[in-house]
């Protein structure tokens, strides 16, 4: 993702509709309920395109005990939280 692990961390309550995240080392852990979601964040590095230099975050989601639809509806949400309006 191009992003910062500071800017991921600021929208992150939107992407998980406000559940409590345990952060450790670049793993954060979500449970909601019996479920668990689980976010490794890379070690942050930078994109270089011409003059443009753009933070750069590898990200690994986990969504365990999930069925399909709750999958796809995480997801759906978690993007909807990430999207970077452009003109």
């Amino acid at each position: 993702m191009t992003i910062t692990h500071k800017d991921f961390l600021r929208l992150l309550p939107k992407a998980v509709n406000g559940l409590t995240c345990e952060i450790s080392d670049g793993q954060i852990d979500i449970r909601d309920k019996e479920k668990l979601i689980r976010i490794n964040l890379a070690k942050e590095s930078v994109r270089k395109i011409a003059s443009l230099t753009l933070p750069m975050t590898n990200v690994r989601i986990e969504l365990i005990d999930f069925s399909p639809s709750e999958i796809e509806r995480f997801m759906w949400r978690f993007d909807l939280a990430y999207q970077k309006g452009g003109g």
